[in-house]
């Protein structure tokens, strides 16, 4: 397309010959205005450094910043992982010593008690080796020491690994007056930590014994005497409950003429005795549930109550409410109360071998409070 010529210069804002007029303007002046507004945008376009590409962005300059901001990221996420393993461990270095805590309390509690071993497995005895033993404590309670002696050996021969049996050993020599065997006897429950307290005791007392009959051998370091009653408060430290030591300890005090000392011990000793370990309880509670198992099937005579033991009115009169003899039971009643003290006759009240008579308006008097109280008043 051709132009006109003018002498004049032309003016900035009519376009040179090689700009392609937009279409939709007319005006020269909707031209310039579309320049200047284009150079702006070029121009804000442009870095802070002078650097563009004339186009409005900034290449460079933005790969530099997200390289930045990726490598921050990492950083950040490289002190979180750091953070999380200083953590973990540190909690592992608290489990660690929380657990050698448990171990050396464990250790120390195990320590504090060397006499006894926490692991030990408890030997049962055999049949043979149990009929064996209700010989031999038959035999102790009876007045035979020399006979328990011998059928506790039997059982060693038998079952040389059932706990205890070397001090059963030692007892009954100790008591049948075989003081050489006992010490042995002893030093092998001592050796073994079977029964190791009762052993500990055993040997003071038969060291005072062999001191008292000069079969002691050798020169004494100590007295014996104080040897044992330091046994004696030792073992009664670590068993409380046991009323036989005080009973053992009385009779040592008792063959030296320690009389008031003896009788103190003594009291300990019922004030620390369990009612369960009566033999008269035990015995006559096995005869009421003997008579529970097998019922009586006759009346029992009141010709023979007068030269009656404890235990026979007692099953008696068991017999008789079984048989619906409630006068004759009371009658029994009354005479087996002589040969049990107040404590153990009322707990031979309360057996369940009586709990279906209670309800009966004459037992119910019998077996009541005030009954009770009374018998224990004629004691």
């Amino acid at each position: 397309m051709d132009y006109p010529h003018s002498d004049e210069s032309q003016s900035p804002l009519i376009p040179s010959p090689d700009v392609v007029k937009p279409s939709g303007i007319d005006s020269p002046d909707e031209w310039a205005g579309k320049r200047r507004r284009r150079s702006r945008q070029f121009g804000r376009g442009r870095s802070r450094d002078g650097e563009g590409n004339g186009f409005g962005n900034r290449p460079m300059g933005n790969a530099r910043g997200g390289r930045g901001q990726r490598r921050g990221m990492r950083i950040s996420r490289d002190k979180v992982r750091r953070l999380m393993f200083t953590a973990c461990g540190l909690l592992l270095l608290c489990l660690a010593t929380l657990v050698g805590f448990m171990v050396g309390k464990k250790s120390s509690a195990a320590s504090a008690f060397p006499n006894h071993s926490f692991s030990l497995e408890v030997t049962q005895p055999t049949s043979a080796s149990e009929a064996l033993l209700d010989d031999a404590f038959r035999a102790l309670r009876d007045g035979h020491p020399k006979k328990a002696l011998l059928t506790f050996q039997k059982i060693q021969e038998t079952q040389p690994s059932l706990n205890g049996i070397d001090y059963l050993i030692g007892h009954a020599a100790q008591n049948a007056g075989e003081t050489l065997i006992a010490e042995e006897a002893f030093q092998h429950s001592l050796a073994k930590n079977e029964m190791a307290e009762e052993a500990r005791l055993a040997l003071a007392v038969n060291h005072l014994f062999q001191s008292g009959t000069g079969a002691s051998q050798g020169s004494q370091l100590s007295d014996p005497l104080t040897d044992a009653e330091g046994e004696f408060r030792r073992f009664s430290a670590l068993h409380p409950m046991d009323s036989n030591v005080y009973l053992q300890w009385a009779e040592v005090l008792r063959s030296r003429g320690s009389y008031r000392s003896a009788a103190e011990t003594l009291h300990k000793g019922v004030l620390r005795s369990d009612l369960s370990s009566s033999q008269s309880l035990l015995s006559a509670k096995e005869a009421l549930t003997r008579l529970q198992n097998n019922p009586s099937k006759k009346v029992p005579s009141l010709s023979g109550i007068t030269s009656m033991s404890g235990e026979l009115a007692l099953t008696s009169a068991l017999e008789s409410l079984q048989m619906q003899q409630q006068s004759e039971a009371l009658l029994f009643l009354e005479r087996a109360r002589e040969f049990y003290t107040p404590t153990v006759f009322a707990e031979l009240m309360k057996d369940n071998a009586f709990a279906p008579y209670r309800t009966d308006s004459k037992m119910r008097s019998v077996l009541s409070k005030d009954w009770l109280d009374q018998s224990s008043g004629n004691h």
